[in-house]
């Protein structure tokens, strides 16, 4: 059975994990292929998080993913 995240999005494969976050596939019910970003909820790691998104919200380029939503508590 295929885990649906907030109702929108159904994860698929991992595509890459590091030490804070992992990387899956998904799909919005549309068929639209998302790089889906899961990222462990730390307090140590809090200050990149915010930096993080502070800089993807910024950036708008070809060869870039570009930051869609951003949500809490899966």
């Amino acid at each position: 059975m295929p885990v649906i995240l907030n109702e929108k999005y159904e994860l698929g494969r991992t595509l890459g994990s590091g030490v804070s976050c992992k990387v899956k596939l998904g799909r919005d019910n549309n068929g639209t292929r998302y790089a889906i970003k899961i990222m462990k909820q730390a307090e140590e790691i809090q200050e990149c998080i915010d930096s993080e998104l502070e800089v993807l919200r910024q950036l708008k380029h070809r060869n870039i993913v570009r930051l869609v939503e951003v949500n809490q508590g899966y």
